[in-house]
C-alpha cells in the first residue's frame, strides 16, 4: 500500500522514503488505518513504549521536538540520525529546515536569543572567556558561538586564536589580567624602573628581582602573587654571598612593564600619578636613615641610582610643590649595594624636617619596612626635647635591629638551601 506522502503526492519525499525507509534506524510510515479516533486513543494508552520516529517526519513528530522541546534544527538531524547518512552535518541540518517548511511549521525567530541576554549573563560569559573557557563551550545551549562572541566584543574582548585558547584552558598556573587603578600602575612602573626586569616569556610578562630582604619578597608577593604564580629560589651572590631571586609570570595585561621609560615622562606631568610613581621608585631605591648630631639627631630621605636624569626630573618636580632637595654625585666602591658596580653614582637628598616630613606623609609607601620606618619617623616632633629624641632613637634602633635579624637570617636561608641541594646531588 502506498505510505502517506505517495498519498500527498510529494515527489521529495517519494524519493526519501524510496531511499532511506529500509536503511538501519528507519522505518516506513505506517499505513492509513480506518479506525475511529476512540479506538486509536485507546490504543495508544495501552500500548508502550512510543513508537519509534519515523522518517521522512511527520507534522506533530517534528512539532513537538522543534516547538516545544526548543531543539535546534541540527539536534533534531542528529535525533533522526541524519548526520550519519549525510557526509556534511549542515547537509543533515538544511533537510530538517526543509521538512519544517514543507510541514508549514513556522521558524522560531533568529533574534529571540537576544532578547533574552541580560547583562549578568554577559558578565558571566566575560568571567568565562577571560578563565580560558572557548566560547563553544560557554555558548552551551542558549546561544550561537557567533551570537556569544558578539556580546564579547562589545565589551572589548578580542577573540583569542585557538593556541592562545589552548594554552590559556591547560596553563598549570592562571594568570589575572591587571585590574588596578591608574594610581596602582603609576606605583608598580615607580617601583618596576628601581628594582624590576621585566621581559617578554612566550605570552606572559616575566618580572624579576634579586634581594636579601625578606621584606621586599613579601612586597612583590603583594603587587602580584594574586596575578600569577611567584617563583622564588636561592643563588650566589657577590655582595653578601648568597641573596634570593624572585619571578613572577604575569597576564600579557601588564604588558606596560615593557614600556617603562615611555610612561614615565606623563605620569611625572600628572601632578597625582607623580606621587604614587615617587612612591614605588623610594620603595625600591630609597632610604629613611636617623642621622646623629652630637646629642641630638633627624631623619633624611635619600634616593640613590644611576640615572642622573630622571633623579633631576624628579627633583624638578618636588621644587614645583615646594620640596627643597639636592643631588649630588659620588663613587661608589665594589661592595656598594647599588646596582651597577664600581663607578659613578647619583643620590637625591632631603634632610630638612619639614621638607622630609611632607615627603612622608605625601608617600604611599607599601614596603613594609619602609612603612614601620615612616611611622617612627614621623614622630620625631619639629626641634624635639632629648627625651623626646632618645624614645624615638630607642624604637628606630630597635626596629633596625630587627630588620637586620630578618636579612641575616634570610641570607642564611639562602645558604643553606644551596647546601641541602648541592648534597642530595652527590
Amino acid at each position: 500500500m502506498a505510505n502517506a506522502y505517495a498519498i500527498n503526492n510529494d515527489p521529495l519525499a517519494i524519493i526519501e522514503d524510496n531511499l532511506l525507509g529500509h536503511l538501519p534506524g528507519t522505518r516506513s510510515r505506517p499505513e492509513v488505518a480506518h479506525k475511529s479516533s476512540e479506538e486509536m486513543k485507546e490504543k495508544m494508552s495501552v500500548e508502550a513504549p512510543a513508537p519509534k520516529l519515523v522518517y521522512p517526519p511527520i507534522k506533530e513528530d517534528l512539532r513537538r521536538l522543534y516547538v516545544d522541546e526548543k531543539l535546534s534544527a541540527m539536534k533534531i538531524a542528529r535525533v533522526y540520525e541524519l548526520d550519519k547518512r549525510y557526509a556534511s552535518p549542515k547537509t543533515a541540518e538544511s533537510t530538517i529546515l526543509y521538512h519544517l517548511k514543507r510541514l508549514g511549521i513556522v521558524r522560531r525567530d533568529a533574534a529571540e536569543h537576544v532578547r533574552k541576554v541580560t547583562p549578568a549573563m554577559v558578565d558571566e560569559w566575560v568571567t568565562r572567556y577571560q578563565s580560558g573557557e572557548s566560547v563553544e563551550k560557554i555558548a552551551g545551549e542558549s546561544v550561537s558561538p557567533g551570537s556569544l562572541f558578539l556580546h564579547l566584543h562589545k565589551r572589548g574582548l578580542q577573540l583569542r586564536d585557538k593556541a592562545e585558547a589552548v594554552v590559556k584552558a591547560l596553563t598549570k598556573h592562571p594568570k589575572r589580567p591587571f585590574d588596578g587603578t591608574d594610581e596602582d600602575m603609576a606605583y608598580i612602573v615607580g617601583f618596576a624602573k628601581g628594582d624590576l626586569w621585566a621581559t617578554t616569556h612566550g605570552r606572559a610578562v616575566r618580572v624579576k628581582t634579586a634581594t636579601t630582604h625578606p621584606k621586599m619578597t613579601e612586597l612583590v608577593r603583594t603587587l602580584f602573587a594574586s596575578h600569577g604564580a611567584i617563583y622564588e629560589y636561592p643563588r650566589i651572590a657577590d655582595l653578601t654571598g648568597y641573596e634570593w631571586s624572585i619571578d613572577c609570570d604575569l597576564d600579557k595585561t601588564y604588558d606596560f612593564l615593557l614600556r617603562v621609560d615611555e610612561l614615565i615622562p606623563k605620569i611625572l606631568a600628572d601632578d597625582r600619578l607623580f606621587w604614587f610613581f615617587l612612591a614605588g621608585f623610594f620603595d625600591a631605591e630609597g632610604t629613611i636613615f636617623y642621622h646623629r648630631k652630637g646629642e641630638y639627631g633627624a631623619f633624611e630621605l635619600t634616593i640613590t641610582n644611576l640615572n642622573d636624569q630622571l633623579l633631576k626630573q624628579i627633583a624638578s618636580r618636588l621644587s614645583g610643590f615646594g620640596i627643597f632637595c639636592v643631588i649630588s654625585k659620588y663613587y661608589q666602591s665594589e661592595n656598594s649595594p647599588v646596582k651597577g658596580g664600581p663607578g659613578f653614582c647619583w643620590r637625591l637628598q632631603i634632610w630638612r624636617y619639614r621638607d622630609v616630613a611632607r615627603m612622608l606623609h605625601k608617600l604611599r609607601l607599601r614596603h613594609p619596612e619602609k612603612i614601620d620606618k615612616c611611622k617612627i619617623a614621623l614622630k620625631l616632633p619639629y626641634r624635639a626635647t632629648l627625651d623626646e629624641l632618645i624614645a624615638v632613637e630607642q624604637e628606630w634602633d630597635a626596629l633596625r635591629e630587627e630588620i637586620e635579624r630578618g636579612v641575616a637570617y634570610y641570607i642564611d636561608e639562602a645558604r643553606r638551601s644551596i647546601v641541602s641541594r648541592r648534597e642530595k646531588k652527590s
